[in-house]
């Protein structure tokens, strides 16, 4: 909306009605065994086609400076053997799990302990709230989506696109406090709650409607 504006189009006739996501509460999580990664050990989850927009080589550079710490990614595309490739380079492999497309997306939700995006480009889609829907704590870059819906230490942290050491010191610092994680993850569901589910997505389109046809 405000690109739009921006370009000219009147800002009375501008209006943003996000989509719903679907409420995964009670979603049992996705076993640990299943995935292969051992039980106890702090587990980051990033999901999105593996291509260069995604920033996922950023990703990886930064899961190298938390050496305790174990990365679900949920994708497929043709950066696949690339970032395999970095992994095994930066000595990861072992804590690196390339999942491939996957359909069960809340249940790896409930597994992890923290939800990764590092994209150098990405629009708004459905990935931060249905992070905020999985009460997952959530450190993003502040690509042009993300960073205009994300309350930087309120309901997210925001770092800088391409920055894996800001990234990677943005994580130790959710994983090093739970309590604060916890409270980070409590409001990116009152904002699930608020503005995404399907309630209030209803309740948003009611509201155009009568804007507009009163």
């Amino acid at each position: 909306v405000r690109w739009a504006v921006e370009q000219g189009w009147p800002r009375q006739r501008a209006h943003r009605v996000p989509n719903f996501v679907d409420d995964p509460a009670g979603t049992p999580p996705a076993s640990r065994s299943s995935l292969g990664v051992p039980e106890g050990v702090p587990l980051a989850l990033a999901m999105g086609r593996l291509h260069r927009n995604k920033g996922f080589d950023t990703l990886l550079n930064a899961v190298a400076r938390l050496p305790e710490l174990h990365l679900l990614l949920a994708g497929e595309g043709p950066e696949d053997r690339a970032l395999r490739r970095h992994a095994a380079n930066l000595g990861i492999s072992g804590r690196v799990r390339f999942l491939g497309w996957r359909q069960d997306g809340p249940a790896l939700r409930a597994a992890a302990d923290l939800f990764v995006i590092s994209s150098n480009h990405e629009p708004f889609g459905s990935i931060v709230p249905e992070a905020w829907a999985s009460s997952l704590p959530l450190v993003s870059t502040a690509a042009q989506g993300p960073a205009e819906v994300i309350r930087h230490q309120e309901d997210g942290l925001l770092v800088p696109c391409g920055d894996a050491e800001a990234l990677a010191d943005a994580m130790r610092a959710v994983l090093a406090d739970p309590a604060g994680a916890a409270v980070m993850a409590a409001a990116g569901r009152r904002r699930f709650e608020a503005e995404y589910s399907r309630p209030a997505v209803l309740r948003q389109w009611n509201e155009f409607l009568q804007r507009i046809n009163p």
